[in-house]
Protein backbone atom coordinates (compact mmCIF):
# COMPACT_ATOMS: atom_id res chain seq x y z
CA UNK A 1 0.00 0.00 0.00
CA UNK A 2 1.03 3.80 -0.08
CA UNK A 3 4.54 4.03 1.34
CA UNK A 4 5.09 7.66 0.48
CA UNK A 5 3.20 10.68 1.80
CA UNK A 6 4.90 13.52 2.77
CA UNK A 7 4.25 17.37 1.06
CA UNK A 8 7.79 16.93 0.07
CA UNK A 9 7.18 13.41 -1.73
CA UNK A 10 4.09 14.76 -3.53
CA UNK A 11 5.74 17.29 -4.74
CA UNK A 12 8.17 15.68 -6.02
CA UNK A 13 5.86 13.38 -7.42
CA UNK A 14 4.28 15.90 -8.78
CA UNK A 15 7.19 18.44 -9.66
CA UNK A 16 5.54 20.80 -12.74
CA UNK A 17 4.78 23.87 -13.97
CA UNK A 18 3.41 26.75 -12.23
CA UNK A 19 0.50 28.90 -13.58
CA UNK A 20 -1.42 32.04 -12.59
CA UNK A 21 -5.02 31.95 -12.86
CA UNK A 22 -5.01 34.04 -16.25
CA UNK A 23 -2.88 31.69 -17.74
CA UNK A 24 -4.91 28.56 -16.63
CA UNK A 25 -7.83 30.49 -18.51
CA UNK A 26 -5.82 30.82 -21.40
CA UNK A 27 -4.00 27.59 -21.91
CA UNK A 28 -8.12 25.48 -20.86
CA UNK A 29 -10.29 28.20 -22.23
CA UNK A 30 -13.29 25.62 -22.08
CA UNK A 31 -14.37 22.46 -19.97
CA UNK A 32 -16.59 20.08 -18.82
CA UNK A 33 -16.98 18.46 -14.94
CA UNK A 34 -17.12 15.05 -15.06
CA UNK A 35 -16.78 13.67 -11.89
CA UNK A 36 -15.70 14.71 -8.06
CA UNK A 37 -14.62 12.69 -5.23
CA UNK A 38 -13.79 13.53 -1.66
CA UNK A 39 -10.67 16.33 -2.50
CA UNK A 40 -10.48 15.47 -6.39
CA UNK A 41 -12.68 16.75 -9.28
CA UNK A 42 -12.13 15.84 -12.77
CA UNK A 43 -12.78 17.81 -16.46
CA UNK A 44 -13.21 17.40 -19.87
CA UNK A 45 -11.06 20.99 -21.14
CA UNK A 46 -9.41 21.65 -24.28
CA UNK A 47 -5.65 22.24 -24.33
CA UNK A 48 -5.26 25.15 -26.59
CA UNK A 49 -1.46 25.34 -26.63
CA UNK A 50 -1.62 21.29 -28.01
CA UNK A 51 -5.08 21.75 -29.69
CA UNK A 52 -6.38 18.30 -28.25
CA UNK A 53 -8.79 17.08 -25.75
CA UNK A 54 -7.38 16.26 -22.21
CA UNK A 55 -8.85 14.98 -18.91
CA UNK A 56 -7.59 16.85 -15.91
CA UNK A 57 -7.87 16.17 -12.68
CA UNK A 58 -7.80 18.90 -9.94
CA UNK A 59 -7.24 17.98 -6.25
CA UNK A 60 -6.90 20.51 -3.52
CA UNK A 61 -3.61 19.97 -1.43
CA UNK A 62 -4.67 22.32 1.42
CA UNK A 63 -7.72 20.02 1.93
CA UNK A 64 -5.65 17.01 1.86
CA UNK A 65 -3.05 18.29 3.82
CA UNK A 66 -5.57 18.89 7.10
CA UNK A 67 -7.18 15.89 6.83
CA UNK A 68 -4.89 14.77 9.87
CA UNK A 69 -3.60 11.29 9.30
CA UNK A 70 -2.14 11.54 6.66
CA UNK A 71 -3.82 8.33 4.51
CA UNK A 72 -5.01 10.67 1.93
CA UNK A 73 -1.50 12.71 1.17
CA UNK A 74 -0.55 8.98 0.79
CA UNK A 75 -2.51 7.73 -1.68
CA UNK A 76 -2.44 10.68 -3.46
CA UNK A 77 1.30 10.28 -3.36
CA UNK A 78 0.69 7.27 -4.89
CA UNK A 79 -1.81 7.63 -7.96
CA UNK A 80 0.74 10.40 -8.85
CA UNK A 81 4.14 7.98 -8.83
CA UNK A 82 2.23 4.83 -9.93
CA UNK A 83 0.12 6.93 -12.67
CA UNK A 84 3.41 7.93 -14.18
CA UNK A 85 4.79 4.73 -13.97
CA UNK A 86 1.79 3.25 -15.85
CA UNK A 87 1.87 6.01 -18.42
CA UNK A 88 5.74 5.33 -19.56
CA UNK A 89 4.56 1.86 -20.94
CA UNK A 90 2.23 3.79 -23.19
CA UNK A 91 5.13 6.23 -24.42
CA UNK A 92 7.01 3.27 -24.85
CA UNK A 93 4.63 1.53 -26.80
CA UNK A 94 4.93 -1.12 -24.41
CA UNK A 95 1.09 -1.47 -23.62
CA UNK A 96 -1.25 0.17 -24.34
CA UNK A 97 -3.94 -0.42 -21.36
CA UNK A 98 -3.20 2.53 -18.99
CA UNK A 99 -4.12 6.28 -19.44
CA UNK A 100 -1.18 8.59 -20.75
CA UNK A 101 -0.35 11.37 -18.08
CA UNK A 102 0.67 14.62 -19.92
CA UNK A 103 2.17 16.57 -17.41
CA UNK A 104 1.34 17.98 -14.12
CA UNK A 105 1.10 21.76 -12.88
CA UNK A 106 -0.32 23.64 -9.49
CA UNK A 107 -2.16 26.42 -9.43
CA UNK A 108 -3.31 29.04 -6.51
CA UNK A 109 -7.05 28.79 -7.83
CA UNK A 110 -9.45 26.38 -8.98
CA UNK A 111 -10.66 27.30 -12.54
CA UNK A 112 -14.05 29.07 -12.53
CA UNK A 113 -17.05 27.16 -12.41
CA UNK A 114 -18.11 29.44 -15.64
CA UNK A 115 -15.16 28.39 -17.38
CA UNK A 116 -15.33 24.66 -16.63
CA UNK A 117 -18.50 23.58 -14.82
CA UNK A 118 -19.83 22.03 -11.58
CA UNK A 119 -21.71 19.11 -10.34
CA UNK A 120 -25.14 21.11 -11.13
CA UNK A 121 -24.16 23.10 -14.31
CA UNK A 122 -21.36 20.78 -15.68
CA UNK A 123 -20.75 22.62 -19.21
CA UNK A 124 -21.27 26.18 -18.74
CA UNK A 125 -19.68 26.58 -22.52
CA UNK A 126 -21.15 24.56 -24.17
CA UNK A 127 -20.91 20.38 -24.68
CA UNK A 128 -18.42 20.47 -26.95
CA UNK A 129 -14.81 22.66 -27.12
CA UNK A 130 -14.75 25.73 -28.68
CA UNK A 131 -11.21 27.76 -28.45
CA UNK A 132 -11.50 31.18 -26.94
CA UNK A 133 -8.46 33.65 -26.56
CA UNK A 134 -6.92 35.37 -24.09
CA UNK A 135 -8.08 34.97 -20.15
CA UNK A 136 -7.54 36.94 -17.05
CA UNK A 137 -4.64 39.04 -17.07
CA UNK A 138 -2.29 37.23 -14.02
CA UNK A 139 -2.74 37.36 -10.67
CA UNK A 140 -0.28 38.20 -8.09
CA UNK A 141 1.42 35.52 -6.98
CA UNK A 142 -0.03 32.72 -4.24
CA UNK A 143 1.03 29.76 -2.93
CA UNK A 144 0.05 27.06 -4.60
CA UNK A 145 -3.01 25.40 -3.24
CA UNK A 146 -4.09 23.05 -6.48
CA UNK A 147 -2.64 20.32 -8.14
CA UNK A 148 -3.62 19.49 -11.42
CA UNK A 149 -3.12 16.50 -13.68
CA UNK A 150 -2.80 16.47 -17.23
CA UNK A 151 -4.02 13.24 -18.73
CA UNK A 152 -5.05 11.70 -21.78
CA UNK A 153 -9.40 11.94 -22.10
CA UNK A 154 -11.32 8.44 -21.91
CA UNK A 155 -14.27 9.87 -23.63
CA UNK A 156 -16.72 6.79 -23.31
CA UNK A 157 -16.17 7.00 -19.41
CA UNK A 158 -15.74 3.88 -17.26
CA UNK A 159 -16.67 0.05 -18.34
CA UNK A 160 -19.63 0.13 -15.99
CA UNK A 161 -21.00 3.18 -16.73
CA UNK A 162 -20.37 2.20 -20.29
CA UNK A 163 -22.12 -0.97 -20.68
CA UNK A 164 -24.73 0.45 -18.09
CA UNK A 165 -25.98 2.81 -21.52
CA UNK A 166 -25.57 -0.01 -23.71
CA UNK A 167 -29.47 -1.07 -24.87
CA UNK A 168 -28.88 -4.62 -22.98
CA UNK A 169 -26.97 -3.88 -20.69
CA UNK A 170 -23.80 -6.44 -22.14
CA UNK A 171 -21.63 -6.04 -25.05
CA UNK A 172 -21.89 -8.72 -28.04
CA UNK A 173 -20.34 -12.12 -26.53
CA UNK A 174 -17.00 -12.02 -29.09
CA UNK A 175 -16.51 -8.52 -27.76
CA UNK A 176 -16.81 -8.76 -24.57
CA UNK A 177 -13.77 -11.45 -24.80
CA UNK A 178 -12.33 -8.56 -26.72
CA UNK A 179 -12.52 -6.42 -23.39
CA UNK A 180 -11.59 -9.05 -20.66
CA UNK A 181 -8.66 -9.72 -22.96
CA UNK A 182 -7.35 -6.49 -22.41
CA UNK A 183 -7.93 -5.95 -19.23
CA UNK A 184 -6.49 -8.96 -17.83
CA UNK A 185 -3.65 -7.65 -20.13
CA UNK A 186 -3.22 -4.32 -18.44
CA UNK A 187 -3.24 -6.49 -14.99
CA UNK A 188 -0.55 -8.69 -16.28
CA UNK A 189 1.71 -6.22 -18.30
CA UNK A 190 1.80 -3.53 -14.38
CA UNK A 191 2.85 -6.88 -13.07
CA UNK A 192 5.45 -8.30 -14.69
CA UNK A 193 7.27 -4.61 -15.24
CA UNK A 194 6.37 -3.15 -12.18
CA UNK A 195 4.85 -5.93 -10.01
CA UNK A 196 2.10 -3.84 -9.56
CA UNK A 197 -0.75 -4.97 -6.66
CA UNK A 198 -3.60 -2.44 -7.83
CA UNK A 199 -6.16 -4.00 -4.81
CA UNK A 200 -9.34 -2.16 -5.91
CA UNK A 201 -9.98 -3.83 -9.63
CA UNK A 202 -13.22 -3.13 -10.76
CA UNK A 203 -15.01 -1.92 -13.88
CA UNK A 204 -15.57 1.12 -12.12
CA UNK A 205 -11.53 1.49 -12.61
CA UNK A 206 -11.15 0.25 -16.20
CA UNK A 207 -11.78 3.45 -18.32
CA UNK A 208 -13.08 2.71 -21.88
CA UNK A 209 -11.39 5.23 -25.26
CA UNK A 210 -12.46 4.71 -28.46
CA UNK A 211 -10.64 3.06 -30.84
CA UNK A 212 -9.63 5.73 -33.31
CA UNK A 213 -6.94 7.27 -30.91
CA UNK A 214 -5.05 3.84 -31.33
CA UNK A 215 -2.30 4.23 -33.64
CA UNK A 216 -3.59 1.06 -35.91
CA UNK A 217 -5.53 2.46 -38.62
CA UNK A 218 -4.52 0.91 -41.52
CA UNK A 219 -4.79 -2.68 -39.92
CA UNK A 220 -7.13 -4.64 -41.55
CA UNK A 221 -10.61 -3.80 -41.32
CA UNK A 222 -13.53 -5.67 -42.17
CA UNK A 223 -17.29 -5.00 -42.41
CA UNK A 224 -17.83 -6.61 -39.36
CA UNK A 225 -14.49 -6.50 -36.97
CA UNK A 226 -11.95 -3.74 -36.57
CA UNK A 227 -8.79 -4.69 -35.05
CA UNK A 228 -7.97 -2.40 -32.09
CA UNK A 229 -4.66 -4.18 -30.38
CA UNK A 230 -2.46 -6.64 -31.74
CA UNK A 231 0.39 -8.04 -29.38
CA UNK A 232 2.82 -11.56 -29.02
CA UNK A 233 2.76 -13.44 -25.59
CA UNK A 234 5.04 -15.60 -25.30
CA UNK A 235 4.50 -17.94 -28.30
CA UNK A 236 1.47 -16.70 -29.15
CA UNK A 237 0.13 -13.78 -31.29
CA UNK A 238 -3.02 -12.30 -30.55
CA UNK A 239 -5.07 -9.88 -33.15
CA UNK A 240 -7.74 -8.71 -30.48
CA UNK A 241 -10.70 -7.44 -33.08
CA UNK A 242 -13.89 -6.07 -32.05
CA UNK A 243 -16.85 -5.44 -34.31
CA UNK A 244 -16.79 -1.70 -35.49
CA UNK A 245 -19.44 -0.01 -33.38
CA UNK A 246 -18.00 -1.52 -30.53
CA UNK A 247 -14.35 -1.24 -30.86
CA UNK A 248 -12.97 0.31 -27.97
CA UNK A 249 -9.31 0.46 -25.95
CA UNK A 250 -9.48 -0.57 -22.22
CA UNK A 251 -6.91 1.19 -19.88
CA UNK A 252 -6.95 0.95 -16.17
CA UNK A 253 -6.86 4.10 -13.70
CA UNK A 254 -6.74 4.51 -10.12
CA UNK A 255 -3.70 3.52 -8.55
CA UNK A 256 -4.54 5.27 -5.24
CA UNK A 257 -4.37 1.63 -3.60
CA UNK A 258 -1.92 0.17 -5.26
CA UNK A 259 1.47 -1.23 -4.04
CA UNK A 260 4.60 -1.58 -6.69
CA UNK A 261 6.84 -2.18 -3.26
CA UNK A 262 8.47 -5.84 -3.74
CA UNK A 263 9.19 -6.18 -0.23
CA UNK A 264 5.50 -6.07 0.78
CA UNK A 265 5.10 -9.63 -0.53
CA UNK A 266 3.75 -12.00 1.73
CA UNK A 267 3.43 -9.27 4.44
CA UNK A 268 0.11 -9.52 6.44
CA UNK A 269 -2.56 -7.36 4.45
CA UNK A 270 -3.87 -4.26 6.80
CA UNK A 271 -6.91 -2.08 7.32
CA UNK A 272 -6.46 -0.02 4.04
CA UNK A 273 -6.32 -3.87 2.01
CA UNK A 274 -9.99 -3.06 2.54
CA UNK A 275 -11.13 -0.38 -0.59
CA UNK A 276 -14.39 -1.40 -2.13
CA UNK A 277 -15.83 -3.75 0.49
CA UNK A 278 -18.46 -5.72 -1.78
CA UNK A 279 -15.14 -6.98 -3.37
CA UNK A 280 -12.85 -8.43 -0.63
CA UNK A 281 -11.06 -11.69 -1.58
CA UNK A 282 -12.89 -14.04 0.98
CA UNK A 283 -9.18 -15.00 2.87
CA UNK A 284 -9.29 -11.34 3.83
CA UNK A 285 -13.08 -11.99 6.07
CA UNK A 286 -11.91 -15.39 6.54
CA UNK A 287 -8.29 -15.27 8.18
CA UNK A 288 -7.98 -11.73 8.86
CA UNK A 289 -4.25 -10.06 9.20
CA UNK A 290 -2.90 -14.12 8.68
CA UNK A 291 -4.11 -13.34 4.88
CA UNK A 292 -0.78 -11.88 2.98
CA UNK A 293 -0.24 -9.59 0.36
CA UNK A 294 -0.08 -10.89 -3.46
CA UNK A 295 -1.63 -10.87 -6.77
CA UNK A 296 -4.12 -13.38 -5.59
CA UNK A 297 -5.99 -10.40 -3.94
CA UNK A 298 -6.46 -8.84 -7.66
CA UNK A 299 -6.97 -12.04 -9.13
CA UNK A 300 -10.42 -12.26 -7.22
CA UNK A 301 -11.57 -8.60 -7.84
CA UNK A 302 -10.67 -9.33 -11.65
CA UNK A 303 -12.57 -12.30 -11.31
CA UNK A 304 -15.86 -10.49 -10.35
CA UNK A 305 -14.98 -8.08 -12.47
CA UNK A 306 -15.20 -10.49 -15.55
CA UNK A 307 -18.40 -11.90 -13.94
CA UNK A 308 -19.97 -8.38 -14.39
CA UNK A 309 -19.14 -8.19 -18.25
CA UNK A 310 -20.92 -11.38 -18.64
CA UNK A 311 -23.90 -10.72 -16.53
CA UNK A 312 -24.33 -7.01 -17.64
CA UNK A 313 -25.80 -4.49 -16.33
CA UNK A 314 -24.70 -3.81 -12.60
CA UNK A 315 -22.05 -5.43 -10.76
CA UNK A 316 -22.76 -8.68 -8.52
CA UNK A 317 -24.03 -7.09 -5.45
CA UNK A 318 -26.75 -4.39 -7.27
CA UNK A 319 -27.87 -7.92 -8.59
CA UNK A 320 -27.95 -9.86 -5.02
CA UNK A 321 -29.54 -6.92 -3.27
CA UNK A 322 -32.60 -8.96 -2.00
CA UNK A 323 -29.81 -11.48 -0.49
CA UNK A 324 -28.93 -10.31 2.79
CA UNK A 325 -26.45 -12.32 5.24
CA UNK A 326 -28.88 -14.42 7.95
CA UNK A 327 -29.19 -12.83 11.55
CA UNK A 328 -28.11 -15.61 12.62
CA UNK A 329 -24.83 -15.72 10.88
CA UNK A 330 -24.43 -12.56 11.44
CA UNK A 331 -24.26 -13.24 15.69
CA UNK A 332 -21.98 -15.65 14.35
CA UNK A 333 -19.66 -13.90 12.83
CA UNK A 334 -19.40 -10.95 14.75
CA UNK A 335 -18.20 -13.50 17.67
CA UNK A 336 -15.60 -15.20 15.95
CA UNK A 337 -14.44 -12.01 14.66
CA UNK A 338 -14.35 -10.31 18.07
CA UNK A 339 -12.21 -13.34 19.18
CA UNK A 340 -8.87 -13.46 17.70
CA UNK A 341 -6.60 -10.36 17.30
CA UNK A 342 -5.84 -11.43 13.51
CA UNK A 343 -9.36 -10.08 12.74
CA UNK A 344 -8.61 -6.65 14.35
CA UNK A 345 -8.70 -5.49 10.85
CA UNK A 346 -12.09 -6.76 10.08
CA UNK A 347 -13.33 -5.16 13.55
CA UNK A 348 -11.87 -1.53 12.56
CA UNK A 349 -13.12 -2.33 8.60
CA UNK A 350 -16.37 -2.34 10.45
CA UNK A 351 -16.13 0.49 12.74
CA UNK A 352 -14.97 2.64 10.03
CA UNK A 353 -18.15 1.84 7.89
CA UNK A 354 -20.28 2.77 10.85
CA UNK A 355 -18.11 5.89 11.90
CA UNK A 356 -18.92 6.94 8.46
CA UNK A 357 -22.25 6.61 8.49
CA UNK A 358 -24.35 9.45 6.43
CA UNK A 359 -27.25 8.98 9.31
CA UNK A 360 -25.93 9.69 13.00
CA UNK A 361 -29.16 8.87 14.88
CA UNK A 362 -28.95 5.10 13.31
CA UNK A 363 -27.20 3.11 15.83
CA UNK A 364 -27.57 -0.53 13.19
CA UNK A 365 -24.27 -2.08 12.10
CA UNK A 366 -23.19 -1.74 8.54
CA UNK A 367 -23.99 -5.40 7.34
CA UNK A 368 -21.57 -5.16 4.45
CA UNK A 369 -18.94 -7.28 5.11
CA UNK A 370 -21.48 -9.91 6.41
CA UNK A 371 -23.58 -9.59 3.35
CA UNK A 372 -20.24 -10.16 1.38
CA UNK A 373 -19.25 -13.18 2.71
CA UNK A 374 -22.63 -14.81 2.98
CA UNK A 375 -22.86 -13.72 -0.76
CA UNK A 376 -19.70 -15.03 -1.91
CA UNK A 377 -21.17 -18.58 -0.29
CA UNK A 378 -24.63 -18.06 -2.37
CA UNK A 379 -22.60 -17.41 -5.64
CA UNK A 380 -20.07 -19.52 -5.51
CA UNK A 381 -21.01 -22.43 -3.22
CA UNK A 382 -19.18 -24.13 -0.21
CA UNK A 383 -16.17 -26.15 -0.92
CA UNK A 384 -17.33 -29.58 0.69
CA UNK A 385 -20.74 -28.81 0.14
CA UNK A 386 -23.23 -31.19 -2.02
CA UNK A 387 -22.39 -30.78 -5.63
CA UNK A 388 -19.58 -28.17 -4.84
CA UNK A 389 -15.89 -28.54 -5.59
CA UNK A 390 -13.67 -29.04 -4.10
CA UNK A 391 -13.28 -31.34 -0.47
CA UNK A 392 -9.27 -30.74 -0.47
CA UNK A 393 -10.68 -26.96 -0.38
CA UNK A 394 -12.75 -27.40 2.44
CA UNK A 395 -9.84 -29.22 4.44
CA UNK A 396 -7.72 -26.35 4.17
CA UNK A 397 -10.93 -23.98 4.75
CA UNK A 398 -11.21 -26.09 8.09
CA UNK A 399 -8.27 -23.80 9.68
CA UNK A 400 -9.85 -20.65 9.45
CA UNK A 401 -12.53 -19.93 12.63
CA UNK A 402 -14.59 -17.92 10.33
CA UNK A 403 -15.11 -20.78 7.81
CA UNK A 404 -16.35 -23.44 10.69
CA UNK A 405 -18.79 -20.78 12.23
CA UNK A 406 -19.99 -20.11 8.66
CA UNK A 407 -20.67 -24.13 7.59
CA UNK A 408 -22.19 -24.98 11.19
CA UNK A 409 -24.85 -22.33 10.50
CA UNK A 410 -25.18 -23.03 6.36
CA UNK A 411 -24.87 -26.31 5.70
CA UNK A 412 -26.81 -29.07 7.24
CA UNK A 413 -25.50 -31.68 9.68
CA UNK A 414 -28.33 -34.03 10.65
CA UNK A 415 -27.52 -36.91 13.85
CA UNK A 416 -30.07 -39.82 13.01
CA UNK A 417 -31.53 -38.49 10.45
CA UNK A 418 -32.19 -34.79 12.64
CA UNK A 419 -31.19 -31.90 12.17
CA UNK A 420 -28.20 -31.05 14.68
CA UNK A 421 -28.92 -29.48 17.76
CA UNK A 422 -28.34 -25.22 17.38
CA UNK A 423 -28.72 -25.56 13.83
CA UNK A 424 -31.93 -23.41 12.71
CA UNK A 425 -33.79 -25.20 9.48
CA UNK A 426 -35.13 -21.80 8.32
CA UNK A 427 -31.17 -19.81 7.99
CA UNK A 428 -30.67 -23.60 5.95
CA UNK A 429 -33.60 -22.92 4.04
CA UNK A 430 -33.08 -19.25 3.25
CA UNK A 431 -29.14 -20.26 2.14
CA UNK A 432 -30.60 -22.97 -0.25
CA UNK A 433 -33.32 -20.64 -1.69
CA UNK A 434 -30.87 -17.81 -2.10
CA UNK A 435 -28.35 -20.73 -4.30
CA UNK A 436 -30.71 -21.92 -6.15
CA UNK A 437 -31.78 -18.13 -7.61
CA UNK A 438 -28.45 -16.89 -7.90
CA UNK A 439 -25.05 -19.44 -7.73
CA UNK A 440 -22.97 -18.72 -10.88
CA UNK A 441 -23.15 -22.77 -12.08
CA UNK A 442 -27.07 -23.17 -10.90
CA UNK A 443 -28.75 -20.12 -10.50
CA UNK A 444 -32.26 -19.30 -11.74
CA UNK A 445 -32.42 -15.25 -11.67
CA UNK A 446 -32.19 -14.17 -15.02
CA UNK A 447 -28.86 -12.68 -14.90
CA UNK A 448 -27.15 -15.68 -14.10
CA UNK A 449 -29.36 -17.50 -16.68
CA UNK A 450 -28.24 -15.26 -19.02
CA UNK A 451 -24.12 -14.91 -17.86
CA UNK A 452 -23.90 -19.03 -18.25
CA UNK A 453 -25.75 -18.75 -21.83
CA UNK A 454 -22.93 -15.78 -23.07
CA UNK A 455 -20.31 -17.87 -21.09
CA UNK A 456 -21.48 -21.11 -22.72
CA UNK A 457 -20.85 -19.57 -25.90
CA UNK A 458 -17.15 -19.17 -25.54
CA UNK A 459 -15.44 -22.42 -24.22
CA UNK A 460 -14.11 -22.11 -20.91
CA UNK A 461 -15.50 -18.84 -19.99
CA UNK A 462 -17.34 -20.37 -17.03
CA UNK A 463 -14.61 -22.07 -16.13
CA UNK A 464 -12.00 -18.83 -16.63
CA UNK A 465 -14.17 -17.38 -13.89
CA UNK A 466 -14.54 -19.57 -11.65
CA UNK A 467 -10.71 -20.28 -11.32
CA UNK A 468 -10.05 -16.48 -10.28
CA UNK A 469 -13.08 -16.92 -7.82
CA UNK A 470 -11.64 -19.54 -6.21
CA UNK A 471 -11.93 -18.97 -2.29
CA UNK A 472 -8.19 -20.52 -1.77
CA UNK A 473 -5.74 -17.61 -2.91
CA UNK A 474 -3.12 -20.12 -4.19
CA UNK A 475 -5.45 -21.95 -6.86
CA UNK A 476 -6.30 -18.82 -8.57
CA UNK A 477 -4.21 -18.66 -11.62
CA UNK A 478 -1.76 -16.16 -12.90
CA UNK A 479 -2.65 -13.39 -15.56
CA UNK A 480 -0.08 -15.21 -17.99
CA UNK A 481 -2.34 -18.71 -18.08
CA UNK A 482 -5.53 -16.78 -18.17
CA UNK A 483 -4.23 -14.89 -21.32
CA UNK A 484 -3.08 -18.46 -22.59
CA UNK A 485 -6.13 -20.00 -21.87
CA UNK A 486 -8.60 -21.24 -24.49
CA UNK A 487 -11.04 -18.34 -23.64
CA UNK A 488 -8.78 -16.38 -26.15
CA UNK A 489 -8.22 -18.76 -28.72
CA UNK A 490 -10.02 -16.96 -31.20
CA UNK A 491 -8.05 -13.97 -30.63
CA UNK A 492 -4.55 -15.99 -31.96
CA UNK A 493 -3.06 -16.24 -35.07
CA UNK A 494 -1.09 -18.22 -36.75
CA UNK A 495 1.35 -15.95 -38.59
CA UNK A 496 3.47 -13.04 -37.44
CA UNK A 497 2.03 -9.94 -37.18
CA UNK A 498 1.13 -8.03 -40.15
CA UNK A 499 2.70 -4.55 -40.17
CA UNK A 500 3.88 -4.02 -36.88
CA UNK A 501 5.37 -0.77 -37.47
CA UNK A 502 1.96 0.61 -38.40
CA UNK A 503 -0.22 -1.27 -36.00
CA UNK A 504 1.76 0.99 -32.73
CA UNK A 505 0.87 -1.57 -30.21
CA UNK A 506 2.19 -4.76 -30.87
CA UNK A 507 4.55 -7.89 -29.52
CA UNK A 508 4.94 -6.74 -26.21
CA UNK A 509 5.88 -9.65 -24.36
CA UNK A 510 7.04 -12.15 -27.18
CA UNK A 511 8.84 -15.06 -25.22
CA UNK A 512 12.11 -16.35 -25.75
CA UNK A 513 10.76 -19.54 -27.61
CA UNK A 514 9.82 -16.67 -29.96
CA UNK A 515 11.71 -16.32 -33.90
CA UNK A 516 13.07 -13.30 -35.09
CA UNK A 517 13.64 -10.45 -33.47
CA UNK A 518 11.46 -11.00 -30.50
CA UNK A 519 13.96 -14.14 -29.25
CA UNK A 520 16.08 -12.05 -27.41
CA UNK A 521 13.37 -11.15 -24.62
CA UNK A 522 13.72 -13.00 -21.22
CA UNK A 523 11.55 -15.58 -20.58
CA UNK A 524 8.25 -14.09 -19.45
CA UNK A 525 7.21 -13.87 -15.64
CA UNK A 526 4.30 -16.03 -14.74
CA UNK A 527 2.60 -13.64 -12.63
Amino acid sequence: MPSAGSDAEVQSAAAGARLEPGQLEARFPWGRFLAEGAFKQVYHVWNSQHSRQEAISVMDLQAIASDGCGESMAVLAQEIQVGMLASALVRHRICPHFVETFGFFNCAEMPAPTLWGTAEDPAPRGKMPVGRRGGRKAAAAAKPRYQFIGMELCELGDVEGYLRELPRGVLPVEDTVAVLFQMLFSIFAARHEYRLRHYDLKLLNFLVSRRAKVPCAAVEQTDQTVSVVQCGIDEHVFDVRMSANHAVLIKLADFGTSDVNSDTFNEPIGVDHFTTLENTAPELLLHGSQAVQGYALDTFAAGLAALHLFTGQAPYEELMDEVQCPAKLRVELRKAWSRAPQFDVVVATNKRLMDSSSDESDEDEDNTLYNTLYRYFVLLGVPGQSGVDSNSAAEHLQESSIWRAAVQVLVPSTVRGKTRKGQDAAVISKFRTDQAKFSIATGTAPCMVRARGRMAAIPGALELVQSMLEFLPERRPTMLRLLKSEVFSGLRVAHAMSQPHVAGYTCFYRGAHADGEYSSRPPLLDV
